[in-house]
């Protein structure tokens, strides 16, 4: 007998040699009985949208919330993405499946959709070898804990199927195993073992601590263009060893063009943020770049593997303050703020707007509008100097807006 509980704490019961699921609500109370034919039906795991995935000696079912099939996600076989037998079954956060595939000796991975992604696994006794694995567990990052009977062992993988440890021998002493069968984890990372036969007084369950027992990878929090649109900055939720020497795993692309390398790769301070240097080239402001990464051996301090990630979008909304855009902007915010009569700044701001909306499109050609939009400014400002506007604001408005016209004009 095998269960499992879903998001509504309703409890889902495999039987056996019964052939049949049922289902009860968290008071114990019966709710259904499901009408379908089972066969030695095991493992059972409900995913985040209420679907319940049921293994049994034919396969991998998947069905509604009230017991209405709607995929065979795997047929019983030897090929990749077939069952045979399998026990346990286990979903994470993304909708993957995760199962013990009992007679073949391995373990198998399928998407959300149910197709195959991976396998490992094969018959033995060594590292990422088993014999009969029947329980499966995840621990809160995903990594996945395979009930290794017949070798009377637990083996822990890393979601991508990479080997951590292997913990357990044959025996009835602490920790020793006799026939273990299925595991669970609870929300502290503590894995509960259920041991079928245990020749001093029955049935027992082992409890192990797993917290932290595997690191896991930095998860990809922001990124960031530095205001010159040069460096891009990606941030990490922990820390992370010296990445030196290893950038070249990170990559970009402008408007989806070709990918280009970062020339150079430097941690912050407080190790978590890589600072990327883009090489040749630069991202202008209101432009946006993404970058990808494909997993190498970046690695969290803890010793977990950054893993890849594609086209994450970096835009670079922070432009320096030396250009007309923010010099025009910071003028339009001091003739707004003058002590001055709203007619006359009525009269001076629909200059510097129009300056500005044609700087913005981002043809050089406009320059030139701009240009004589920022003259007109400048004749508004100097007709009204010693009457409407003191000589002193009108010497700073005239200076400021001199300096635009020299950028926009190159120097002269």
């Amino acid at each position: 007998m095998h269960s499992t509980i879903d998001a509504s704490d309703n409890i889902y019961v495999t039987e056996v040699l019964g052939n049949r699921v049922q289902k009860f609500n968290s008071d114990g109370d019966f709710l259904s009985l499901w009408e379908y034919v089972f066969n030695l039906p095991k493992g059972i795991a409900v995913d985040t949208s209420g679907y319940v995935y049921i293994v049994d000696w034919n396969g991998i079912k998947k069905f509604d919330s009230s017991g209405n099939p709607i995929q065979d996600v795997a047929i019983r076989g030897v090929a990749d993405g077939q069952v045979k037998s399998p026990a346990g079954i286990a979903i994470d956060t993304s909708g993957n499946i995760y199962v013990a595939d009992t007679e073949n000796h391995r373990v198998q991975r399928f998407n959300s959709s149910g197709f195959f992604v991976k396998k490992w696994g094969s018959y033995g006794s060594g590292d990422s070898q088993f014999n009969f694995p029947n329980g499966i567990a995840l621990d809160s990052h995903g990594n996945v804990y395979i009930v290794d009977t017949n070798n009377y062992r637990m083996q822990a993988f890393t979601p991508q199927g990479d080997f951590v440890v292997a913990w357990g021998s044959y025996g009835d002493g602490s920790g020793q195993f006799n026939l273990p069968y299925a595991a669970a984890f609870d929300a502290l990372d503590n894995i509960y073992v259920l041991d079928n036969y245990y020749t001093g007084s029955g049935n027992r369950v082992h409890v192990f601590g797993c917290g932290g027992l595997i690191p896991s990878a930095p998860t990809f929090v922001s990124a960031e263009s530095n205001e010159a649109g040069t460096i891009i900055s990606i941030t990490f939720n922990k820390a992370m060893a010296d990445p030196t020497g290893k950038h070249g795993q990170f990559s970009y692309k402008i408007n989806n063009g070709n990918a280009q390398g970062f020339s150079v790769a430097a941690l912050d301070d407080d190790y978590t943020k890589i600072n990327l240097t883009i090489g040749g080239t630069t991202i202008a402001f209101g432009d946006t770049v993404t970058v990808s990464y494909t997993a190498g051996d970046v690695k969290a301090a803890d010793g977990g593997v950054l893993e890849s990630f594609d086209n994450q979008p970096v835009t670079n909304n922070t432009p320096s303050p030396s250009t007309p855009e923010v010099l025009i902007d910071n003028l339009i915010g001091e003739v707004t703020g003058m002590d001055i009569p709203e007619s006359m700044k009525s009269s001076l701001t629909p200059k510097l707007d129009v300056a500005k909306k044609v700087l913005a499109d981002g043809n050089k050609q406009n320059d030139v509008a701009a240009v004589n939009n920022l003259k007109a400014f400048l004749n508004s400002v100097e007709a009204q100097r010693g009457k409407k506007i003191t000589t002193e604001d009108a010497d700073a408005l005239i200076a400021k807006a001199q300096e635009i016209i020299a950028a926009l004009s190159g120097g002269t």
